[in-house]
C-alpha cells in the first residue's frame, strides 16, 4: 500500500517524454487512501501523471486526490505524454485512434475570446464551463428567442454584435442547422469548432463552408454541469489548440487522429444510446397495441429487471429531446450507410423520435 503522501525525486518510467530537468528537480506528491496491487517501494504505474507539489489551493484541488486505478498492463495503455497539471489524463486506451497530447492553459493562454453558437441547453452549459475556466465567452442574440437569452444570461455570456474579434467560435446547435450556422459567420478567420452531432460526411460539408480553421468535435455525455461526466472529442490539424482552451474545465477534451474522427466517434456512440432508447419505446408501444403490455412488463420484472426503468428514462428523454434526436438519427443513418452498415437502424429511430415536435419555448 502506498503511504498517504509519497515525496520523491526519483522519476521512474512514468512518462517517456518527461524532460531530464523535470525528472531531476520535481518533487512528486501522490495521494492514495487505498491502492492495492502496488507494493510499497514499487514505481508508480506508467500513466499516473505525477505533478509538482501544489503551492496554492487551486493547485491542490487539481493534484489531490488521485483516484484508485484498476490493475493494468503495459499493453493496455496509450502513450503517456506528461501533460501539464489540470489536463485530463486517459488511463483507458482509444483503440481506433491515437490520443494526441493536450497542453495546459498555462502554455497556451492567448485564445480566450470565444463565441457560442448557440446557447441551447448544451451550448449554455459549455459556455458556462468556459466562463468558469477564465475565458471571455459571448453569444449572438440577433434573431434568438427569449429562452436562449435567458440561458445565455444565466451562463454569464456576453452579448455580441458579431464574431469578428473572437479567437474561437464553438457551434453547438441542432444537427440540421450545423451547415447553416457555419454559413452565418462566413468570413470569420479564427478557429471554428463544429461540436454538433453530425455524420463525418456532414462534418466535411461544414468544413468546406468555414473560412477560418475548422476543427471537428463531438460531445459525449450530459450538459457539463459537473466535471467527470462529459467528454469533448476533437479531431483535425488544430484540435490540440482547442483542447488547450478546454483543459481544466468541466468538459474533458480528448483529441483523436483524423479530420472527422470526432464526428465518427459521436455517431457510433449515439447509435447505441439513442437507437436502443427508440427500440424500447417502440416495442412497448407495439405490445400495448397487441394487448400484451402487462404480460411483457411482468416478464421484464423476472428476466430483465432493469428494462422497466430504462423504458421510463427512454420515454422521458424522447418527449424532451426527440425533436432534436430525429435529425441526429438521420445523421447516424448516413454514417452507417457510408460505412457499409444498414442505414435503416437510424432511419427507424428518426421516424419514432419525429413524434415529439420541438417545444415552442426553445
Amino acid at each position: 500500500m502506498i503511504p498517504a503522501l509519497l515525496t520523491s525525486t526519483s522519476t521512474g518510467p512514468w512518462c517517456s517524454s518527461t524532460s531530464a530537468k523535470a525528472r531531476s528537480t520535481a518533487a512528486v506528491s501522490v495521494t492514495s487512501h487505498s491502492t492495492p496491487n502496488i507494493p510499497s517501494g514499487a514505481p508508480l504505474p506508467r500513466c499516473v501523471t505525477a505533478t509538482a507539489s501544489p503551492s496554492s489551493a487551486k493547485d491542490r484541488a487539481i493534484a489531490s486526490p488521485i483516484p484508485r486505478l484498476p490493475p493494468v498492463t503495459s499493453t493496455d495503455l496509450p502513450t503517456c505524454h506528461s501533460p501539464a497539471p489540470g489536463v485530463p489524463v486517459r488511463t483507458q486506451p482509444i483503440r481506433s485512434s491515437q490520443v494526441t497530447p493536450v497542453r495546459g492553459r498555462g502554455q497556451d493562454a492567448a485564445m480566450t475570446r470565444i463565441a457560442i453558437l448557440h446557447p441551447g441547453q448544451m451550448g449554455a452549459a459549455v459556455g458556462r464551463a468556459l466562463v468558469e475556466a477564465g475565458h471571455d465567452v459571448g453569444w449572438l442574440p440577433d434573431g434568438r428567442g427569449a429562452g436562449t437569452r435567458r440561458r445565455a444570461e444565466e451562463a454569464g455570456l456576453t452579448a455580441l454584435g458579431d464574431v469578428a474579434e473572437r479567437d474561437l467560435v464553438v457551434s453547438v446547435c441542432p444537427p440540421a442547422a450545423a451547415v447553416d450556422t457555419a454559413r452565418s459567420v462566413a468570413g470569420f478567420s479564427g478557429l471554428y469548432l463544429d461540436a454538433n452531432a453530425v455524420s463525418p460526411g456532414t462534418a466535411s460539408e461544414v468544413a468546406a463552408v468555414v473560412t477560418g480553421s475548422y476543427v471537428d468535435g463531438g460531445i459525449v455525455g450530459p450538459p457539463p454541469v459537473r466535471a467527470g461526466f462529459t467528454r469533448l472529442f476533437l479531431s483535425g490539424s488544430r484540435a490540440g489548440e482547442v483542447a488547450a482552451v478546454f483543459a481544466g474545465s468541466r468538459l474533458e477534451p480528448v483529441v483523436l487522429d483524423g479530420d472527422t474522427a470526432a464526428s465518427a466517434l459521436k455517431m457510433t456512440y449515439a447509435a447505441w444510446t439513442k437507437i436502443t432508447a427508440a427500440l424500447l419505446v417502440s416495442l412497448r408501444g407495439a405490445a400495448r397495441e397487441l394487448g400484451v403490455e402487462d404480460a411483457l412488463v411482468a416478464e421484464w420484472a423476472r428476466s430483465q429487471p432493469d428494462l422497466a426503468a430504462r423504458h421510463a428514462g427512454a420515454l422521458a428523454a424522447a418527449r424532451d429531446k426527440g425533436w432534436r434526436w430525429e435529425e441526429e438519427m438521420r445523421q447516424v443513418a448516413r454514417t452507417f450507410g457510408a460505412a457499409g452498415e444498414p442505414a435503416e437502424f437510424g432511419e427507424a429511430a428518426a421516424e419514432l423520435f419525429a413524434r415529439w415536435p420541438r417545444p415552442a419555448d426553445l
